[in-house]
């Protein structure tokens, strides 16, 4: 069986680009990503991922299953401007309770830090129940 690329991505961009405050990652999981963006996932790391979770101020707020990687286009540009890579989202999942990296013993994220799918499972259980959003 394919060993899933599973990575953490850290959001530190509190601008309007980024995300500002908490509900907006939440909303971007339940909502934003296929309603506003498409199901494209602009990022400024151009790591290979099956699944990428997200997260910001060291909580995991939720995790996308990757349909494809593409070259960012001239919209995810101007949507994004420091993109580097555009996934293709699948299915979008949104955590009920934020996870801490704490809890995985995960101190600082810088450029994408890749997991095991134990650690992957225990996050899910960590998480509590999960709201799932599909790419239509």
């Amino acid at each position: 069986m394919h060993q899933r690329r599973i990575i953490i991505y850290g959001h530190g961009d509190k601008s309007a680009e980024g995300f500002p405050t908490e509900e907006a990652i939440k909303e971007y999981l339940a909502h934003d990503i296929f309603d506003k963006y498409k199901g494209r996932y602009q990022y400024s790391q151009q790591k290979l991922a099956d699944i990428i979770l997200l997260s910001r101020d060291g909580l995991i707020y939720g995790h996308f299953k990757i349909s494809r990687m593409e070259k960012p286009n001239e919209n995810d540009k101007k949507i994004y401007p420091p993109v580097r890579k555009t996934y293709i989202v699948g299915e979008s999942s949104l955590y009920q309770n934020q996870v801490a990296l704490s809890s995985l013993n995960i101190e600082k994220i810088q450029f994408g830090k890749s997991i095991s799918e134990q650690e992957f499972e225990t996050i899910k259980k960590l998480a509590g129940k999960i709201e799932l959003a599909i790419s239509r």
